[in-house]
């Protein structure tokens, strides 16, 4: 057996076990998660699991629940809250996390993104995802120096 064919196949099963383990921890934290949050995660392919942390699951599901409860009413089609303090696989120390759940219609990420850029708010990292009922559940890690933690804390849309 060549031994760098043997260091290889080592990495690759090192790589499959480390996903595995990192899968199973992934589902505890769901096993553990309330039945609502379940549900949620239930309607979102598989990837938003592996891509999200609990709390942005929450995050998310909030959202999700007042999209929900307000979608009859103007405006109420878009949920958008901000968070500095965050523990976003997407989120730095120099980021704030923008969470937007809304009508997943062709066409309104580029709206977001186009006016993030118009106020000079930059995307340093997205994570998208739809339901099987057509909501998209989207995690923005942006940055600017017109960013102030007091204005991101509460502000909801």
């Amino acid at each position: 057996v060549d031994p760098s064919s043997a260091q290889d196949t080592a990495d690759i099963v090192k790589a499959r076990l480390s996903q595995q383990i990192h899968d199973a921890a992934r589902m505890s934290d769901l096993a553990s998660a309330p039945s609502s949050i379940i549900a949620f995660v239930k309607q979102l392919p598989e990837s938003y699991l592996h891509a999200t942390t609990v709390e942005e699951r929450k995050a998310h599901l909030s959202l999700y629940q007042t999209y929900h409860e307000r979608l009859d009413q103007p405006g109420g089609c878009v949920q958008i809250s901000w968070s500095t303090h965050n523990n976003s696989r997407l989120h730095d120390k120099s980021s704030v996390v923008l969470y937007a759940v809304f009508s997943d219609v062709a066409g309104l990420i580029g709206t977001i993104t186009s006016i993030l850029s118009e106020h000079h708010v930059k995307i340093r990292n997205l994570a998208a995802f739809s339901t099987v009922h057509g909501v998209a559940v989207d995690t923005f890690a942006v940055s600017s120096q017109h960013l102030r933690a007091h204005e991101t804390d509460s502000y909801r849309v």
